[in-house]
């Protein structure tokens, strides 16, 4: 519409001229097109309801597929409000109707009327009519206050344009009359079809375990572009930047001990897990691991208590979020003490794969009061060095018992003659030390103690955040500490892997198998044993896979 209607801003109409009539033409074509398909008329260039990696609206020319000669637009339906404001300058009467129409269609917001309104069936869910496009372009509104300008106030923008010596030399350029003789530029027309409603449903990605694989980890990989974590389904793994590892992690599918993990202990039985498989790697009475493109889901049954964990990256921040809710469905409340624990490395992988103990000096751990989280900071060895930040705090969105603990000496937690399978600060049921500053071996570990009611839960938040200065992690300390910020987090990461997978345009089967390859890349492969006579039986060179495409 705007390409159409744009120039009445500024140059006058003469009737019965080429312009005129095409100005006309315009308008009824849109009208008849939005009665069609049965939507408030007004397309034109604007954005539509699909999102780029950024969660930005994309944008592209809309109109009525008899009056462009672009292919391919009968596909969208989208109405933009300013395109009708633009309409006021030639049938003010319809405009306004339309407008009134717009406005009971939700579109008036705080600062004007929104950027559009998308009708296409393709891009709806099964219980919506329409979405609309949330957003406000300088521009548009820029328009469409111009063309009200216009209207209240007797064209004077057109008038003041006129003024000009210059306008004045070309304005029998306005004036052509329509010609005799008409050339069609566009004899086919698309055939305007009523929508049916929507016929679209996209099936999400998701695999499924409920046990774990003894021979080679089932992995899972989340990211939002810098950070990104590794989980598996016994619920190992490691969380990192695009610049240095977070947590520490071995390649060892037999032990594979390392990764970020929760103990848990009933006060009252005295009986304590893990919330994953690892590191206590018993199995309980239910356990089940669900893979999706947003998060990592792990639930377990121990007695009466009811475990599940959901991990995210959030989507705009370099952090992530492991989230475990304790359901008690015992007739009596119970007092649960959930305790995490990772190894901090803060530094590149193969840094600390070869020599941990010098990497673990330039470590230094303190304790922050105000949001009660532990800080790591890895102080620079050189002058090329990053200032590195590491915070790891929890959300309780429950009854809290008592005050959190903390520990950030791996001998303290685990010591002598123990494992991350059964630490002595759990097995012996000590507590945390609250040690604090240049340890030997820093880890991060929170303690809290909740109280459950009988068929009732409890949620806890397990936040891991990194900057490249304090300020930095301070200002995400804040941003996530409260429960409502936590979960916008959660559906903040469904938004995202929903976008980037339409982005991306890859298929549910394809993302699995992706996924699914991502243990062999991780781990040594059991299939180089499987496959081991056929190896050795092969004298084949590189040569005979020419003939295959593969140089």
């Amino acid at each position: 519409m705007f390409e159409y209607l744009m120039p009445l801003i500024l140059m006058r109409n003469y009737e019965n001229t080429l312009l005129d009539e095409t100005y006309t033409f315009v308008i009824k074509s849109q009208i008849k097109y939005g009665k069609e398909r049965h939507m408030p008329w007004g397309a034109s260039e604007s954005g539509f309801s699909s999102m780029d990696l950024h969660l930005d609206y994309q944008y592209k020319a809309i109109g009525v597929p008899w009056l462009g000669l672009k292919r391919g637009l009968i596909e969208d339906a989208v109405t933009a409000p300013y395109a009708t404001f633009l309409a006021l300058l030639v049938s003010p009467l319809d405009a306004y109707k339309n407008i009134q129409y717009l406005k009971r269609e939700g579109l008036e917001g705080d600062y004007g009327y929104y950027e559009a309104a998308d009708y296409t069936p393709e891009r709806l869910s099964a219980d919506q009519e329409k979405i609309i496009i949330k957003s406000y372009m300088a521009h548009h509104q820029g328009m469409s206050l111009l063309a009200l300008n216009n209207y209240l106030n007797n064209n004077v923008l057109q008038r003041r344009f006129s003024a000009d010596p210059y306008v004045k030399a070309a304005k029998l350029l306005l004036q052509e009359k329509v010609p005799t003789n008409i050339v069609y530029t566009k004899e086919s027309k698309e055939k305007i079809m009523p929508f049916k409603g929507v016929i679209y449903h996209e099936k999400g990605s998701s695999r499924r375990f409920v046990e774990p694989d003894a021979y080679l980890p089932k992995a899972h990989v989340l990211s939002n572009g810098y950070y990104s974590l590794v989980t598996t389904d016994k619920g190992t793994g490691y969380s990192r930047t695009k610049d240095y590892a977070v947590t520490r992690w071995r390649e060892d599918s037999i032990l594979d001990g390392y990764g970020m993990f929760f103990y848990i202990k009933n006060k009252e039985t005295g009986e304590h897990w893990s919330a994953a498989y690892a590191p206590s790697n018993s199995l309980p009475q239910g356990y089940e691991v669900v893979f999706t493109a947003d998060k990592t889901m792990i639930k377990r049954i121990n007695g009466t208590i009811e475990t599940c964990t959901e991990i995210i990256v959030t989507s705009g921040d370099n952090a992530e979020i492991r989230r475990i809710e304790l359901k008690n469905s015992n007739e009596n409340c119970c007092d649960l003490e959930v305790t995490s624990y990772y190894e901090v490395v803060m530094a590149e992988q193969k840094s600390d794969v070869a020599h941990p103990a010098f990497s673990n000096l330039f470590v230094e751990t303190e304790f922050n009061q105000e949001y009660k989280a532990l800080l790591a900071h890895r102080r620079p060895r050189s002058d090329i060095d990053k200032d590195l930040w590491i915070a790891h705090m929890a959300i309780i969105d429950g009854d809290l018992v008592g005050d959190i603990q903390y520990e950030t000496d791996r001998m303290q937690f685990i010591g002598r003659g123990h494992t991350v399978s059964n630490p002595a600060a759990i097995e012996h049921y000590r507590p945390l030390s609250n040690s604090v500053g240049n340890v030997l071996d820093p880890i991060f570990s929170l303690r809290v103690k909740v109280k459950v009611m009988p068929d009732k839960a409890a949620r806890i938040s397990f936040v891991t955040m990194t900057g490249n200065s304090k300020e930095q992690i301070l200002e995400l300390l804040a941003k996530y500490n409260s429960v409502e910020n936590c979960d916008a987090a959660f559906w903040l990461a469904l938004i995202r892997s929903q976008v980037e997978t339409k982005y991306l345009n890859i298929k549910a089967s394809d993302m699995e198998l992706y996924q699914n390859m991502i243990s062999d890349i991780l781990f040594l492969s059991p299939l180089r044993q499987k496959n081991a006579e056929l190896i050795r039986a092969n004298h084949k060179g590189q040569p005979m896979l020419w003939a295959y495409g593969i140089s």
